[in-house]
């Protein structure tokens, strides 16, 4: 394929904002840049194109930068043609898989204009000095050298061989090259390496820092194919070759070098050169951790990953893939990747405890990981000032098969940028409600409440509380094709069947009181505010909730009764939240014990005291221990403690008394309404085996004892 008079500039980017300011930079300049917005809309225009050079964004949809640049290295036409990855990241990794797919060099997104220009022109006299190297593109064969006689010569001078290689070498045909004398005469890779270096007078080169690898000066393929990686130092170019007796292709690296100019060799083994040409950094390649990572991945043949084409054996991908796969397989809802100083820590949050799982050094390694994590979110991964939120889904099958959604934040922090990755799995998003922890008297109420054809039913609690969890519970049992359900989420973390689920947009004005109005044209039977934040969504909801629509929400309050003051203090009219509370349920989780290892033992004073127990009564308590089941934690999984709060007419009455005070009205739901609050639901499940008392105390407040159930010192048979 022939050069154009002008030289085209192809800039492949799903961006327009990109291809709107490279085409500025191009004006008034010797080149022109030509656009495409994908990999598969490259691939189909690139012969017409006829690029002198390839700028090719990593994070595109679909089919990312790597893989594209895979599948243009394969095209004859453009084997000569100087790929350029668009990345905030060029680390000695990145460099070693840019050299092993084909690319040259980086430019740093966002593009500054004489940053773009000097990168273009740089290499488009590197697709000049390609282009004369193409008389040399022969096959590939070793060519037959006077000194490669010469060496087997000098090999058996020398006696450094033993006599069976001695005799070996005599019966070898004169016309074999080097890899078959290492192979026939049975000299280590290494020794052989060692003795050309020797014989030759050039340095042998153990291992090669891909930071000295100059990847413009000679073409991807052009190396491959004769095994050579240029490596200059400040004398000048070194050529690095684990085979300096192919006369056709020192007669190639003497152009490279100039005319006049010495040419310098550098002798590695067979071994090495294939880790430099496959793009494995030798660092990282020696890391254990690493090795067995790769090994596992091979062994597993595992398939792709959020657009990853066939990149599995890259470190970094394996890496964030096994801390995705562990914190799935040990049931974590949150993973932390926290940078400091020294190093990377990850941390997950297993039932409700973060967890130190794994500490990574050295500490730039936080780098290359957000990288991947961005790119898989499609996040900006050249802005690291500001926090961004994205989402993905992770695909994988090996020895078992994953599939699930991610949702990422990052924020800045001094170090780096710290990552949260919550794991949002629909085989977990539903629980039916009797596996939740409702008490049976709860539970009964609950169900009833639900079967009520209007009005507003809350959950409450803080974060991480089990809220959302207990009201898709709830909508769940409610769902048939008969119903309408609407839902109004920020975000919307999983999807259902026969739910009607809406994405907030504050932005846009799409928050959560507009989402309530615009439902009540849609002619609901059910909503749902994920949310109630402020005045105007409480008008809106509990003016639908009076409307004839059942309604649920959450509020972030500590209890039931607080749940119900808190309209007061937004500003509802106490007749209208009154009127339209059909049930309130405050909830917190507490770990359960293992039921492999939890051990009985008697209560002390003190727990005898929380727990309500008799001083002289002969009971027993569980406690946690720690095995192989729970990882030692002594816990496995989680159960909620829940209060319902059912308002009556006389509740009803007394919400529009401003003098009304929250402990007041928790005085009257425990003392009239026989509600059991958190605490004491929680000390029936310490009594009877499902957590401790040192869980439920460091989860749930402890009540006054003046509101201790009568009922609750004889159940299950205590005296």
């Amino acid at each position: 394929m022939a050069p154009s008079s002008i030289p085209n500039v192809l800039v492949v980017d799903d961006d327009p904002d990109i291809h709107f300011l490279v085409q500025t930079y191009a004006e008034n300049r010797p080149w022109r840049v030509i656009d495409s917005d994908s990999g598969a809309d490259t691939l189909r225009r690139i012969s017409a194109i006829a690029p002198s050079v390839i700028v090719i964004d990593i994070g595109m949809p679909e089919m990312d930068g790597y893989a594209l640049c895979e599948r243009v290295r394969e095209l004859p036409e453009v084997n000569r043609v100087p790929i350029i990855f668009a990345s905030a990241s060029s680390d000695e990794q990145d460099k070693a898989r840019a050299f092993a797919l084909g690319a040259v060099d980086y430019l740093a997104k966002p593009f500054k204009r004489a940053a773009f220009i000097e990168c273009i022109e740089l290499h488009l006299d590197t697709r000049q000095r390609w282009l004369e190297l193409s008389k040399f593109e022969r096959g590939g064969t070793t060519g037959m050298a006077l000194r490669f006689i010469e060496f087997r010569s000098w090999l058996q001078r020398r006696g450094s061989l033993s006599a069976e290689q001695a005799i070996e070498l005599e019966r070898l045909d004169p016309r074999t090259d080097l890899p078959s004398l290492r192979e026939r005469v049975g000299i280590a890779d290494m020794q052989l390496a060692r003795l050309v270096a020797e014989f030759l007078g050039v340095p042998l080169v153990r291992n090669v820092d891909f930071g000295r690898v100059d990847l413009r000066v000679l073409p991807p393929a052009f190396c491959k194919m004769h095994r050579v990686v240029p490596c200059p130092d400040d004398v000048g170019p070194l050529f690095v070759v684990d085979d300096p007796f192919n006369g056709h292709l020192e007669s190639a690296l003497a152009l490279v070098s100039g005319r006049g100019a010495a040419l310098r060799l550098g002798v590695t083994s067979s071994a090495n050169m294939t880790r430099l040409l496959a793009g494995r950094d030798a660092r990282l390649a020696e890391e254990p951790e690493m090795q067995a990572a790769r090994a596992r991945d091979a062994e597993a043949r595992a398939t792709t990953i959020a657009g990853d084409h066939d990149g599995q054996s890259a470190p970094i991908v394996l890496l964030v893939n096994r801390i995705l796969t562990t914190a799935y397989d040990m049931g974590a809802s949150d993973i932390h990747v926290e940078p400091s100083e020294t190093e990377v820590t990850v941390r997950n949050r297993v039932d409700g405890e973060l967890v130190v799982i794994e500490q990574f050094r050295p500490a730039n390694l936080i780098g290359p990981i957000v990288a991947r994590i961005k790119i898989l979110a499609r996040l900006d991964i050249s802005e690291r000032r500001l926090p961004q939120d994205g989402r993905y889904g992770f695909r994988l099958t090996t020895s078992k098969k994953y599939d699930f959604d991610v949702r990422v934040s990052t924020i800045p922090v001094p170090s780096g940028e710290k990552v949260v990755m919550r794991i949002l799995d629909k085989q977990r998003a539903v629980w039916p409600l009797e596996e939740l922890g409702y008490a049976p008297e709860t539970l009964a109420a609950y169900r009833q409440a639900l079967t009520e054809p209007y009005g507003l039913i809350l959950h409450a609690g803080p974060t991480g509380s089990g809220k959302s969890l207990g009201m898709y519970a709830a909508l769940a049992s409610l769902r048939s094709s008969s119903v309408n359900i609407c839902t109004a989420e920020d975000p919307i973390e999983y999807t259902f069947a026969g739910i009607n689920q809406v994405q907030m947009h504050p932005r846009i004005g799409l928050t959560f009181a507009s989402a309530v109005r615009a439902f009540m044209r849609q002619d609901p039977d059910i909503i749902l505010v994920g949310e109630i934040r402020d005045r105007e969504t409480a008008d809106a909801a509990v003016e639908a909730a009076l409307t004839g629509h059942l309604v649920f929400s959450t509020l972030h309050t500590n209890d039931a009764t607080a749940t119900v003051l808190r309209f007061r203090e937004m500003g509802i009219e106490p007749y209208m939240y009154a009127s339209s509370v059909v049930a309130i349920c405050a909830q917190r989780l507490v770990r359960r014990l293992c039921g492999a290892c939890r051990r009985a033992a008697s209560p002390t004073d003190l727990e005898r005291h929380l727990l309500a127990l008799p001083p002289r009564a002969k009971v027993e308590i569980y406690q946690a221990a720690g095995c192989d089941v729970c990882n030692g934690s002594g816990y496995k999984g989680r159960v909620g403690v829940h209060e319902l709060l059912l308002p009556d007419e006389r509740m009803r009455t007394d919400l529009g008394n401003p003098a009304l005070t929250v402990d007041a009205l928790r005085r009257d739901t425990v003392t009239r309404l026989h509600m059991v609050t958190m605490y004491w639901d929680g000390v029936l499940k310490v009594r009877s085996g499902v957590t401790s008392c040192d869980e439920l105390m460091g989860h749930v407040r402890r009540d006054d004892f003046d509101t201790t159930p009568r009922w609750l010192s004889v159940r299950d048979g205590w005296q």
